[in-house]
């Protein structure tokens, strides 16, 4: 939790294309892992 508000922090302070970068891999890595798991649970 310590290193991702740090990131969080490097990340404010860079520019606003490597933010919504950042922020659209995040959203990415959460729909890719949700559709993991419930292919997981529905199976």
């Amino acid at each position: 939790m310590n290193k991702a508000t740090i990131s969080a922090k490097t990340y404010a302070k860079s520019d606003l294309k490597d933010q919504l970068s950042f922020a659209f891999f995040m959203m990415m890595g959460m729909c890719m892992m949700m559709y993991v798991s419930s292919a997981f649970l529905t199976s």
